[in-house]
């Protein structure tokens, strides 16, 4: 909600939803019922990529990435066949934005991006002080009435990954439960958030040296956007540790922690 400005940014990050359902469809769900979940990861990936946002279209494909990764890991014996439809889903949705980053491509060679260096390419990273705002919101200002008038020292919806205090609550109560039988199902959601971490802080990190040197990639700016890793894999933890309490009856031991 603190992107609401930036409406690439939004579009990008509602299309990255659909891509994880399309991937958890084609891996999880019946073999049969494969096509219509690559057409709707096609669907996905195509909106994300005519949102116009490459910092953000970035992001989602290491989230993307890595998802479809830790399917594919739990998965036995249909592996080579969920990832031909997930690529060929992938495929098709870049081949549908290409009306919108084939464009793209050309009008950078001409902009302050065809010559981009470290500095242009980390402009935008976090320090560790200014993640305190995904854990404490508005602790710099800048809320709802009566907060005072926001005095950090960079834009604040570029700060904000807080996905409110249960999420928070979710991260640390489900750590407990690491090796627990159904651990498998949302440990991947830690990794997620501990790379968007690492990547938002940029230039404060040893990494940022790397990424630089990377085609596309090097040619971006913003690290601070790559938040938004945080804030979907804390979501999600939310999600499971809500389906984990309701599934616990009273007096009951949470199946998490059998």
């Amino acid at each position: 909600s603190s992107q609401i400005v930036h409406i690439d940014f939004v579009a990008a990050s509602a299309s990255l939803i659909w891509c994880l359902v399309a991937l958890d469809g084609i891996v999880r769900d019946d073999p049969r019922r494969r096509a219509p979940w690559t057409l709707v990861l096609a669907a996905a990936t195509g909106c994300m990529g005519l949102s116009g946002s490459p910092d953000i279209v970035i992001d989602a494909l290491v989230a993307i990435v890595v998802y479809l990764g830790h399917l594919l890991i739990a998965e036995h014996g249909r592996r080579l066949a969920c990832l031909g439809w997930a690529v060929a889903g992938g495929v098709a949705g870049l081949l549908v934005s290409a009306i919108q980053w084939l464009p793209t491509a050309v009008f950078l060679t001409v902009s302050e991006r065809a010559h981009a260096g470290y500095a242009f390419a980390s402009s935008g990273s976090l320090s560790p002080a200014e993640l305190l705002v995904s854990l404490v919101p508005h602790l710099l200002g800048g809320g709802p009435i009566g907060l005072e008038t926001y005095a950090g020292p960079y834009n604040l919806a570029e700060l904000d990954a807080y996905c409110g205090i249960l999420s928070l609550v979710a991260i640390v109560a489900l750590l407990p439960r690491w090796r627990s039988e159904h651990a498998n199902r949302w440990r991947v959601w830690y990794l997620v958030g501990a790379i968007g971490l690492l990547l938002a802080l940029g230039a404060n990190t040893p990494l940022e040296h790397l990424l630089v040197h990377l085609p596309i990639v090097g040619e971006q700016r913003l690290p601070s956007r790559a938040l938004i890793l945080f804030s979907i894999a804390s979501s999600m933890l939310l999600g499971h540790w809500i389906e984990d309490q309701l599934a616990t009856q009273p007096g009951d031991v949470s199946p998490a922690t059998v």
